[in-house]
């Protein structure tokens, strides 16, 4: 008898996704690990096709690279992973060779890696556009106090060490956020931020690259037999690239997306400082969105209550929408239904890093619940 399998789709910002490599373990493989403290063997799977030249921590989550050998450009070998198009029968998948399962746990965890631009560097139009729309934003969305009210929760988490120590279960523990190789430090996770904003923001070839590869992913999961639902865990610029594509899928692969996961996310800056708003507005609601953030984290932002990006200002009535959905009846504009959920990861997360912005290793606030919604039905 097949098993109805959840899959948990873990999708994390441009520069710091990793697949498993030598010794090297894989950007998901330290939040497969957390998760498996509170899901047994029973619950949460293993990849079936276990890598030999992988490290053992490498053997939980279902690496899918969008390129696949590394290098060679091969697109469809990496995809393959989730199953084969039929010849002349869209929407129906061929998983005969790609298990998700290793037949015991109805959980799988898939990890996406843009494998052919893992190693992403700035590109001199898309910076300089981003730099242009995020300057001339600045002047509709700030004051010379508003500055000075960014600069204050910005920069001193750089610099300190946080006033409450980490909870002594995280001693010892290494942070999940990860750098390309040659980058170390504070400074050089938010360059690599910056990076990635850039190469996103803006419409061009890496973009479009990156969406498609998304967007086939979850089309290939949903036209499977084997896959019930699908939870989307996103985190930091990932947020964006995964809201971006849920607009894309046809109706019946928007039926199989039971829940989205964002932390850390910089939705709402995108809207302010880069003027999407209407342009990524979702026609369709979102079941069971939970967004994760912590008031030390640059990047993130609440997303449910109408604010701009100053967390306590209102925005205008009249400002740009984005977290709607349309009813397909009236055309109405619908507020899309998000649980904001603010965690303290200075205290609950690993040290290292933008520690602020490390939502994967916070078990008690992050870990537990994420666990709880693996598990609840949900419709």
């Amino acid at each position: 008898m097949n098993q109805t399998l959840t899959c948990l789709v873990t999708l994390h910002g441009i520069g710091f996704q990793h697949p498993p490599q030598g010794q090297t373990p894989g950007y998901a493989d330290r939040l497969h690990a957390n998760l498996s403290k509170y899901l047994d063997a029973t619950q949460l799977s293993t990849d079936p096709l276990q890598r030999p030249d992988t490290p053992p921590s490498s053997h939980g989550p279902i690496y899918v690279q969008s390129c696949w050998p590394a290098g060679s450009h091969c697109r469809e070998a990496g995809l393959a992973r989730l199953g084969v198009w039929v010849r002349d029968s869209p929407e129906r998948i061929n998983s005969s060779q790609a298990p998700l399962s290793n037949g015991k746990g109805s959980i799988v965890h898939i990890a996406l890696v843009y494998s052919d631009i893992e190693e992403n560097r700035g590109h001199l139009v898309p910076t300089l556009n981003a730099s242009m729309m995020l300057l001339s934003s600045l002047f509709n969305y700030i004051s010379p106090l508003g500055i000075a009210h960014f600069l204050k929760k910005v920069v001193p988490p750089l610099f300190s060490t946080p006033k409450a120590p980490p909870h002594a279960s995280l001693l010892g523990t290494y942070p999940s956020l990860r750098t390309n190789k040659e980058q170390t430090g504070r400074f050089a996770i938010l360059q690599q931020l910056q990076t990635d904003v850039a190469a996103y923001v803006s419409t061009n070839e890496q973009r479009e690259r990156i969406r498609s590869f998304i967007l086939d992913a979850l089309l290939r999961l949903a036209s499977r037999d084997d896959v019930g639902r699908i939870i989307l865990n996103t985190h930091s610029n990932g947020t964006v690239i995964a809201f971006d594509v849920l607009r894309l899928l046809p109706q019946y692969a928007r039926e199989r997306i039971a829940g989205l996961i964002t932390a850390g996310s910089p939705l709402r800056k995108y809207v302010t400082f880069f003027r999407w708003g209407r342009d990524i507005e979702c026609d369709f609601p979102i079941k069971h969105w939970l967004n994760f953030w912590d008031d030390h984290d640059p990047v993130a932002d609440p997303l449910a209550p109408p604010l701009s990006w100053r967390r306590e200002t209102p925005v205008l009535t009249h400002g740009d929408h984005l977290f709607v959905h349309i009813d397909p009846y009236t055309g109405d504009d619908l507020t899309m239904d998000i649980c904001d959920i603010q965690v303290d990861n200075l205290r609950f997360s690993s040290p290292g890093g933008l520690q602020a912005h490390n939502y994967w290793d916070n078990e008690r606030q992050f870990i537990l619940p994420l666990t709880k919604l693996l598990l609840t039905p949900l419709t």
